[in-house]
């Protein structure tokens, strides 16, 4: 049979299960599940020490964004071991009494340098994770009160959620983890990534930032602001595959490679059937310039048809296509 056409039945069965994998996670799961996908242990733990006062004094004394739109219901967390590198303190405003999700001020100090930075929730946006979720929902959870303090052990993200399973030869970011530090565009300097916990198909969307001495900026380059827990990241060939799908037989992929040279013009593009396809293109010509990675080919599935496309110089052209019925 065609190497291709294994691919491409393989590809399509990867979309089905993707879909069942929603509706599965909103059922009881069976023994198998449970023990194919355990949990983590969302280990936290309430604080009533003093000399926390220490390290909450130095968060009030952050500049809150104007957006924020309460600053009287304060709810701290600290990590309880250095990650990367860094001792990590928060301080969570939530947006009201029983909510798992509010404004953040996440403060990161190094250890080694004695510099911090900041990550800030954006505007209207706010920040949930696993463990606020754990706490908001808890049985013995009343409700938030102001000044609250917890601990927090940190989930890696090479724990094994189920996207670990969907990935063999690629590397997949960590569903659990709140944020993590990982080498997103192959520069060889660990970036900042953070999760927005949005539990959907495709898992978390990630915003990753460079990391700039006290400062973090946003990376806004293709295909880095469009990773998620599906996205595949090969880093020994510096590759990135990104995913978008509205349905089960709607579906995008495509195959990014890093350069040496930031792209300066734009790419041309095809008129790509899928709806998921549109958006991909609305993205590339969106953020294409000014990359250092190129569009190397994208496939889409419509309806009951694979469509495959090739970079060729500055075009993206259609190659083939196969219908997935015959």
């Amino acid at each position: 049979m065609n190497k291709y056409i294994i691919t491409s039945i393989t590809f399509v069965v990867l979309l089905v299960l993707s879909c069942k994998e929603n509706r599965r996670q909103n059922k009881e799961q069976s023994s198998t599940d449970i023990e194919t996908y355990q949990f983590p242990d969302s280990s936290y733990y309430q604080s009533y020490n003093s000399n926390d006062s220490i390290w909450i004094i130095a968060l009030n004394q952050i500049k809150l964004p104007r957006y924020v739109v309460q600053d009287t219901l304060n709810v701290y967390f600290k990590y309880d071991s250095v990650i990367n590198g860094y001792e990590i303190t928060a301080r969570w405003l939530p947006w009201c009494l029983n909510c798992e999700a509010g404004d953040i001020v996440m403060n990161f100090y190094n250890i080694h340098t004695g510099h911090s930075f900041q990550y800030m929730s954006k505007d209207s946006i706010g920040y949930s994770d696993f463990y606020l979720c754990n706490i908001s929902f808890s049985k013995k959870f009343k409700k938030h009160n102001n000044g609250d303090v917890y601990y927090l052990t940190y989930i890696p993200p090479t724990y094994p959620d189920m996207w670990k399973n969907n990935s063999i030869n690629h590397y997949t970011l960590g569903y659990y983890a709140p944020f993590q530090f990982f080498d997103i565009d192959f520069d060889g300097e660990l970036e900042l990534l953070i999760s927005d916990w949005y539990q959907g198909q495709q898992g978390n969307n990630y915003e990753a930032y460079d990391i700039e001495g006290c400062n973090i900026k946003y990376i806004d380059m293709l295909p880095v602001n469009q990773i998620d827990n599906r996205t595949l990241i090969d880093s020994i060939n510096q590759k990135i595959v990104v995913y978008s799908h509205v349905g089960c037989f709607d579906f995008c992929k495509v195959h990014f490679s890093k350069q040496n040279e930031v792209f300066t013009t734009s790419l041309q593009l095809p008129l790509l059937k899928s709806e998921s396809g549109s958006y991909m293109k609305m993205d590339i010509e969106e953020h294409y310039q000014n990359s250092f990675f190129s569009v190397d080919s994208i496939v889409e599935l419509y309806y009951d048809t694979i469509y495959e496309y090739k970079r060729l110089g500055n075009e993206i052209k259609e190659k083939k296509y196969y219908n997935i019925r015959e």
